[in-house]
């Protein structure tokens, strides 16, 4: 059976972020395989491309341990004042960005700036914060010295910042000369429209430079093969095991598979119609056609998180084709799906919602596209759907819906719940996890009823490394699915032949 070549970016999988444990025997050139060449703000939330890079060149405030608690990254240590609904963060006054110049306070409040203009979805928690974009202090964040300041929190969700703190959108950056310098272990050297080049920048870098090269998926297996790049993923597993025998390899679990809704375009502006669709699915079906590892998904977060059952929508074709049949004109039936770039296996997939679409009365039109174009395409109402990966980030499940409540959805695919934002407002209040578990019960029911993405199934997919490069774990520590990042691979050994 064929494995799914779709790249799916978002990962259940645990990670170390301990710099104590640090190793470096590696003196070389890794070069990791990307699509199209990131956008380093992220300013579309995560980004698969630019998460690859981001994670080696941008550090954050903090990161999370083995267990998923805080540990420090940028900032040294902190301190919780619960009575005021504060932080106060310490950074070290040795950090660096990749120019020599220190890090300072203002500099972490530029680039949360920076992240509030993009809808950062840790900045939705800060007091006041849409004032900083114009002051140097705000009731949000208030510059203590170079190397202190204070967050304060509209609630007490404590706990949620530190994580959202430590995601991708919260790193710390600023602009230098046209081009955005970090405090990470690799500094950019150079970009272009066909690569960024990073170079080692400190003793966590385990390479003296990774290249990350914008190929297209269906050439990526044949330079693998010819050694010009180092990674791969998403191959079907025929290919993997007669070319790839003797390469290690990683399997990881990733995130919902989902058909994302333009709702202010055609006909998916009505809820009705996007609940056809979903009907029009038979997701146990669907799943078994690839290799069958993957697990039926209903909700946004699996079935038996933190206690979670996720509700499916009944596989019914003929309420489906009743529903298309009344609400939409033969005109208007004729739809529209931006899929990522893939190999030619994606076609069991396309052969399948193309059936679906024509068992209920609709003409399915699939465009590849790359990734950033896939995105802006929706964006623009040029699409009615996409095909993408979403799942709780950093393992807590409220941030699956924050796309829905924090204004992205809205900007992305046109769609705003009145409801499922107060919950999420009412969810950052509640810091008992019995209060918190409740009101995310209700988010998802809030979900599967207006139905503004439809999820599919989590697959598992494998990552190939070439012959050569071995990957010696010493912590029992898993690998994320960003390919390489430092974060990955702190208590990591890689080493080439």
């Amino acid at each position: 059976m064929k494995r799914t070549s779709l790249i799916l970016f978002f990962a259940f999988v645990f990670a170390s972020c301990t710099k104590s444990n640090v190793q470096t025997s590696e003196i070389g050139v890794l070069n990791v395989p990307i699509t199209a060449i990131p956008d380093l703000e992220l300013k579309y939330g995560d980004d698969i491309n630019g998460n690859k890079v981001v994670d080696n060149v941008f550090d954050r405030l903090v990161s999370l341990d083995e267990r998923l608690a805080p540990v420090p990254e940028l900032s040294t240590s902190w301190r919780v004042i619960s009575d005021r609904n504060e932080i106060e963060f310490e950074i070290g006054s040795e950090k660096r960005f990749h120019d020599g110049s220190l890090v300072t306070s203002l500099d972490i409040l530029n680039s949360f700036v920076r992240s509030a203009k993009n809808k950062g979805k840790f900045t939705s928690q800060l007091e006041a914060f849409e004032d900083c974009m114009e002051r140097k202090s705000c009731s949000g964040f208030k510059i203590l010295s170079p190397t202190r300041f204070v967050l304060k929190l509209k609630n007490k969700n404590f706990e949620l910042l530190m994580k959202n703190l430590a995601s991708a959108e919260a790193s710390v950056m600023k602009k230098v000369n046209g081009r955005y310098i970090g405090t990470g272990p690799y500094k950019i050297t150079e970009i272009n429209n066909d690569k960024i080049v990073t170079e080692r920048f400190d003793a966590q870098a385990q390479f003296e430079k990774i290249v990350y090269k914008k190929i297209k998926p269906e050439n990526q297996l044949k330079i693998f093969l010819s050694g010009g790049i180092d990674t791969i993923s998403n191959l079907d597993s025929e290919v993997s095991k007669a070319l790839l025998s003797n390469s290690s390899y990683i399997q990881k679990l990733a995130g919902t598979y989902t058909l994302v809704f333009q709702c202010a375009r055609g006909i998916f502006k009505n809820r009705e119609n996007r609940l056809a669709v979903a009907n029009a699915i038979n997701i146990d079906e669907l799943q078994k056609k690839f290799e069958g590892e993957g697990i039926p998904a209903g909700g946004m977060i699996p079935s038996g998180y933190v206690g979670y059952t996720s509700k499916r929508h009944p596989f019914n074709v003929k309420k489906a084709r009743e529903i298309i049949s009344k609400n939409t004109k033969k005109t208007e039936r004729k739809v529209i799906l931006g899929i990522r770039e893939t190999s030619k296996d994606s076609q069991i997939l396309d052969k399948y919602l193309i059936d679906a679409f024509k068992n209920i009365g609709l003409t399915l039109e699939i465009k590849s596209m790359p990734f950033d174009a896939m995105l802006r395409d929706i964006r623009l109402r040029k699409v009615d759907m996409i095909l993408k990966g979403e799942a709780p980030t950093n393992f807590d499940p409220s941030t699956s819906f924050v796309v829905y409540a924090n204004g992205l959805s809205q900007r992305l695919q046109g769609y705003q719940n009145k409801n499922l934002s107060h919950l999420f407002l009412k969810y950052q209040n509640k810091t008992e996890k019995g209060e918190q578990i409740e009101i995310l019960n209700k988010m998802e029911a809030a979900f599967f009823k207006d139905a503004p993405a439809i999820p599919l199934f989590y697959p598992v997919f494998t990552t190939w490394y070439r012959p050569g490069l071995h990957i010696k774990n010493e912590g029992g520590l898993s690998i994320k699915f960003w390919d390489f990042s430092y974060r990955d691979v702190r208590r990591t050994s890689m080493v080439r032949n």
